[in-house]
C-alpha cells in the first residue's frame, strides 16, 4: 500500500531527474547549440517545473491519504489514490488531470486533447491525434523534431499554466 505523500515524493523524483538530465545534456552545451533547441529545452524543464509546483500544492492536501481512497477537495478538485497511482484531476472548467504512476515510473499531464508523459529520458507528447516521442536530453534530437515539439509543448504549457493557477487559489 502506497500513501499520497510517498507517490508525490517519487513523482518529484522522476521530475527532478529529467531536469538534472536536461540541464547537464542540453542546457550546459547553451553556447554551441543553436538557440532555438535551448529554448525549447527551457520550455520542456519550466513544464516539469509547473508539475512540480502542482504536486507540491497537492502533497499539503493528499499527504495522509492511503490507497484506494478520494478526496473531493471542492467541486472543482478531486485528488485519488490507487494502490500504486495519484490522479490530481481539476473537473471545471476544463476536464485535466495530473497523476504518477509508480509500476511504470511515469508522469503524465491530460485533457481531453493534449497529453504529456514524462520519465526521466523520454517524453512523449500527444495532441489531437498526433503523437510524437523523444529523448528530452538529446539535442540532436531535439534539433530533428523541433518545429512539431514546439507546436505541441505550446498548448501544454498553456492547459498546465491554467491548472497551476487554479490550484494555488483552490487547494491551498
Amino acid at each position: 500500500m502506497a500513501r499520497a505523500s510517498e507517490l508525490i515524493d517519487e513523482a518529484l523524483a522522476t521530475l527532478n531527474n529529467l531536469r538534472t538530465n536536461i540541464e547537464n545534456r542540453v542546457l550546459s552545451k547553451s553556447a554551441s547549440l543553436k538557440p532555438a533547441i535551448v529554448s525549447l529545452a527551457q520550455n520542456i524543464v519550466e513544464a516539469s517545473n509547473l508539475m512540480t509546483k502542482l504536486f507540491e500544492i497537492t502533497k499539503g492536501r493528499a499527504g495522509d491519504l492511503e490507497t484506494d481512497s478520494i478526496v473531493i477537495v471542492n467541486p472543482w478538485w478531486s485528488i485519488s489514490v490507487y494502490n500504486s497511482k495519484i490522479v490530481i484531476t481539476r473537473h471545471k472548467p476544463l476536464v485535466a488531470s495530473l497523476s504518477y504512476d509508480k509500476d511504470s515510473g511515469t508522469v503524465s499531464f491530460k485533457t481531453k486533447v493534449l497529453g504529456i508523459t514524462i520519465t526521466p529520458a523520454h517524453i512523449v507528447l500527444q495532441k489531437l491525434g498526433a503523437k510524437i516521442e523523444f529523448d528530452p536530453s538529446n539535442p540532436e534530437e531535439l534539433s530533428r523534431k523541433l518545429d512539431i515539439i514546439k507546436y505541441m509543448l505550446r498548448d501544454i504549457m498553456r492547459a498546465l499554466e491554467l491548472m497551476t493557477v487554479v490550484a494555488e487559489k483552490r487547494l491551498k
